[in-house]
């Protein structure tokens, strides 16, 4: 069936303004989790008092760069912090159209976009100042390239650099990145079937910003390999730590039950893998590969052998499937009746944005939407007179980075030193009662009685002021 042209130039800006329209309306914001360390690092890049360290996350470029430079064109401010996360989750609503028209055609490519622009776990993360969204773009950008690359003669040798390129800024990212390794090499091996010196331009462009950053380190007074030291000791202590499950049954049971996160795409993902073995054709296959392999990393992998590390899972780590399985369940979609996949379609979006809304930044009951409460806080204490704030480290970065870096870190003390109440004099005590409950369960973590117990143990005469998922006390 052939459409207007003037219907196949609207489609596409039309699926990309929804994008955008569902991530502003779905923004997430600061969280507290290993963001502080981007947004607060990009804050010294951008201030020229950045200096590299052993901080595994304060070393991750491929997000300090960019963060940096947001808050040079829109200012110091949560938003200015979004915009690479977000720009990325929409350039990989791009990348999804062109992977899609390139091994299937053009209208698989645009379902596969429009499923992208709707899919939960990519808006849910777009907005959090995190490099899981970052990372998914990029690795499907190279891979783009990737398959470009094999199909061209004249710019072939270009984009297999530019691949290479692609994929080092997001091991920049996140080490993760190498994950989709093992399908490029699964490509060439079954399916282009053939050698060429140009992969060595791949490896070439990886190497570009990997020796870049070693001269940098190198001209700051350490290794050139100190990046790759910290990823690899990172990754051994991140792994091995205890914080995430290890459980084979955690994805099955994560896709499924966190249906505000997921949604219901799992139900048209796993029957489109299994529609593709059947038919066999090409591009479903070279699709499958890719999700599959990634998937069997993340389901059974190990970061060290001796002793046996295996692979943390977390569920922010499916993000790395986004494209690859928007665009399957897209293929398999074509295969229906027009009426038929219409009606699949509507009601995979519908269920969708239904499950998303308690997700929505202004909602306050859970704590990817904390940023909103935080906000409140901010306003809160900008109508009071300057004294010092007593917090744990992750709400006072939240804080600074709220307040557009008006409130400055030697304003904050760590709320975790504190012993008791009575040690506290002139001074402003902020609970977050998310992080109050999460850190009094972790044995490692020493948060005092008042603070977990919240709203027992504070003395009377303190002030208090509540919001929903934080306090904050005026101490005399």
């Amino acid at each position: 069936m052939k459409y207007p042209r003037f219907a196949n130039a609207v489609a596409f800006p039309l699926v990309i303004l929804i994008a955008l329209a569902m991530r502003l309306l779905f923004y997430t914001g600061p969280i507290g989790s290993d963001d502080h360390d981007y947004y607060l690092g990009a804050y010294e890049v951008y201030k020229g008092t950045y200096h590299p360290s052993d901080n595994y996350w304060k070393n991750r470029f491929g997000m300090l760069l960019p963060i940096a430079a947001s808050y040079e064109l829109f200012g110091t401010n949560e938003f200015a912090a979004a915009v690479w996360p977000m720009a990325c989750s929409l350039a990989a609503v791009v990348v999804c159209y062109a992977l899609g028209k390139f091994l299937v055609d053009k209208r698989t490519g645009l379902l596969g976009a429009l499923l992208l622009a709707f899919y939960p776990l990519d808006i849910h993360y777009s907005g959090m100042i995190l490099p899981d969204i970052p990372l998914s773009f990029l690795m499907a950008a190279s891979a783009l390239a990737f398959l470009r690359a094999c199909q061209s003669e004249k710019y072939g040798p270009i984009l297999f650099f530019v691949s290479g390129l692609m994929l080092a800024i997001a091991y920049s990212c996140r080490s993760m990145a190498i994950i989709i390794g093992p399908f490029l090499l699964m490509y060439v091996a079954f399916f282009r079937k053939k050698m060429s010196l140009s992969y060595l331009l791949f490896a070439a462009g990886f190497l570009t910003i990997i020796f870049s950053e070693g001269i940098y380190y190198y001209l700051n007074g350490l290794s050139p390999l100190h990046n790759l030291r910290l990823n690899a000791n990172a990754a051994i202590a991140v792994n091995s730590s205890g914080e995430c499950s290890t459980s084979q049954s955690y994805y099955p049971q994560a896709v499924f039950q966190n249906l505000t996160v997921f949604g219901p795409y799992f139900f048209l993902f796993l029957p489109a893998m299994a529609f593709s073995l059947i038919k066999r054709e090409r591009g479903a296959l070279i699709l499958l590969t890719w999700a599959g392999t990634i998937l069997l990393i993340l389901q059974f992998g190990f970061v060290s052998i001796s002793p046996l590390i295996p692979l943390l899972k977390v569920r922010k780590f499916l993000i790395f499937t986004n494209v690859p399985l928007a665009l399957l369940a897209a293929w398999a979609l074509m295969k229906l009746s027009g009426r038929l996949r219409l009606s699949i379609v509507v009601a995979i979006i519908g269920v969708s944005i239904y499950l998303i809304l308690p997700y929505n930044y202004w909602a306050n009951g859970t704590p990817e939407t904390s940023g909103a409460n935080v906000r409140k806080v901010v306003a809160y204490l900008k109508q009071l007179p300057p004294k010092p704030v007593y917090a744990d480290l992750r709400t006072a970065a939240m804080l600074m980075l709220v307040s557009g870096f008006e409130m400055k870190l030697d304003q904050f003390r760590d709320l975790y030193e504190v012993t008791s109440p009575q040690e506290l004099k002139n001074c402003y005590v902020v609970i977050n009662k998310f992080y109050a409950r999460f850190d009094t369960a972790n044995p490692y973590a020493r948060v005092p009685y008042f603070v977990a117990n919240y709203p027992m143990g504070v003395p009377a005469y303190w002030r208090a002021k509540d919001f929903e998922l934080s306090a904050v006390l005026n101490v005399p």
